[in-house]
């Protein structure tokens, strides 16, 4: 069967006794918890959250989990982390604003008056 696949005898060996397993194996348990773990962290922010925020949000709940394997789980199930807008009515406005209002010519000519002709 393995030269009619053209793979391996050990790999196709290895392939049908996981296909036949009954159930998934410790580490696929975790990985599937964790991936519904992640999935709600992930809409608990509304799609903002990436991977180190998501990781330091399951880490403070009590998770040990690393932020590469946050990272492949959410790449595996198309999670990605979208930037908010930002808004400019911030502090730009008033600066602007007092900027404006500055007598610039006043400034040149000390300035000038005080330059060394040598």
């Amino acid at each position: 069967m393995a030269r009619l696949l053209e793979v391996s005898a050990s790999g196709f060996y290895a392939w049908a006794r996981r296909a036949a397993a009954p159930e998934p194996t410790p580490r696929q348990r975790r990985r599937a918890a964790l991936t519904v773990r992640i999935r709600a962290t992930h809409a608990g922010s509304r799609g903002t959250y990436g991977s180190p925020r998501v990781t330091a949000e399951l880490r403070a709940r009590g998770e040990r989990v690393s932020e590469k394997t946050v990272a492949s789980v959410m790449a595996g199930i198309g999670s990605r982390a979208s930037a908010r807008a930002r808004s400019r009515s911030g502090p730009r406005c008033p600066i602007r604003r007092r900027c404006s209002r500055r007598t610039w010519w006043a400034a040149a000519s000390t300035r000038a008056a005080s330059t060394w002709s040598g």
